[in-house]
């Protein structure tokens, strides 16, 4: 969820957690993933929030991307689901799109590492 539009506190610390591979990616030079797996690697960015504002996910967006690409994960590669205007409880379950939204872009992923597995077979 989306609170005072930024990134709630238990992703946040997964993101501040992750310095250790920002200064080793870009201090110390040295690779984050194994080279067999850099460039194979997706993102997925989940996020709900209460207000009905178009822009309730711009503050959240920089600091997921800059997570993703320190872990190696391409902007190509990085998928996001994001669903206002779902303040109050069973809203998401009422939204129009999120649960089609959401199976659509489980498949979509499902799709693509299946496809990404094969050829590495």
């Amino acid at each position: 969820p989306i609170f005072c539009m930024g990134i709630a506190s238990q992703p946040k610390a997964l993101i501040d957690r992750a310095q250790v591979f920002r200064s080793r990616k870009y201090v110390l030079k040295l690779p984050v993933v194994p080279p067999e797996r850099k460039g194979k690697r997706m993102g997925i960015f989940l996020a709900s929030a209460g207000q009905n504002w178009d822009h309730v996910f711009d503050a959240a967006v920089p600091s997921v991307k800059c997570f993703f690409h320190v872990i190696d994960v391409k902007d190509a590669d990085i998928h996001y689901l994001m669903v206002n205007n779902v303040d109050e409880k069973g809203a998401i379950e009422r939204h129009p799109n999120a649960r089609n939204d959401a199976i659509n872009l489980g498949k979509a992923v499902v799709a693509e590492l299946r496809s990404r597995l094969a050829v590495q077979g």
